[in-house]
């Protein structure tokens, strides 16, 4: 299904002259593509009644970028480029790993820390000096490399930072009107969409009924994404929502409610 679909889907569950007399065509695609933001943000109320925010794997991407002599700072991706071959650079959501790469196209790590712990490391005291990058602050969209970079030490090339990272599908439109939501689960786009669409019409029972199927359905793309991503795990060890470490001797099963794994 492509995005023109789910517009006309949405557009045949309105009520007669809902269309044409609230919401116009551009309204109505600036909907779903809110709707699809919503998916990718990952925002969603578990069955305890908390909050939560979950990053799914198709939403990981990589991006490189070379460094500046003596420049600190450099812009993550903001979604309004494309990239050397003309494919459209995802809007930066959350790091998931950086590295730099030298002029031999070695690996060197970069330890990530935090602006306040940079302000209060006697380490860094002089934000100012130059070397081989050994540390990065991801912050504003920017990340910024302690010490700075200093071509000097890098047989005079700019290193390359390498970073993957979880990012924001591209808006649909009438030139790209498909991606990976609109293949495996456009019904949470087209509820969503139409949550929006009340709400402009101000029928707020309306909205609640999709916005919930929405949630549901969102709910049921986390779990789906959850168990792909496990699928690998050796027979018998089974990860519990909330942790990633610790294990259960064989034996009887064990339920533990802060996570661990059950055979």
């Amino acid at each position: 299904m492509s995005m023109t679909d789910i517009r006309s889907d949405i557009q045949t569950l309105l009520p007669t002259g809902y269309f044409s007399a609230v919401l116009t065509s551009t309204k109505l695609l600036a909907l779903i593509n809110e709707a699809q933001r919503w998916v990718c943000r990952g925002t969603w109320i578990n069955p305890e009644g908390r909050r939560q925010n979950y990053n799914f794997d198709w939403l990981k991407r990589e991006c490189t970028l070379s460094t500046v002599d003596e420049h600190q700072r450099y812009a993550l991706p903001a979604g309004d480029t494309d990239d050397a071959g003309g494919v459209r650079v995802w809007r930066f959501k959350e790091e998931i790993s950086t590295e730099l790469l030298d002029y031999q196209s070695h690996r060197r790590p970069l330890t990530r820390t935090y602006k306040e712990a940079i302000e209060n490391d006697p380490t860094f005291a002089d934000t100012s000096a130059t070397g081989c990058p050994r540390a990065y602050v991801i912050d504003h969209n920017n990340i910024w490399l302690y010490p700075k970079p200093d071509h000097g030490h890098n047989n005079d090339v700019a290193w390359t930072i390498n970073m993957e990272y979880y990012g924001y599908l591209p808006d649909l439109s009438d030139a790209d009107p498909s991606n990976y939501l609109t293949a495996q689960c456009p019904e949470i786009l087209k509820c969503k969409g139409l949550a929006g669409a009340y709400e402009v019409g101000h029928d707020y029972d309306s909205v609640g009924y999709w916005a919930s199927k929405a949630s549901e359905l969102l709910i049921e793309l986390v779990n789906e994404d959850m168990s792909a991503v496990n699928s690998g795990i050796e027979t018998g060890m089974v990860p519990i929502l909330g942790n990633a470490l610790g294990y259960c001797p064989t034996g009887n099963p064990v339920i533990h409610t802060t996570g661990g794994y059950a055979d």
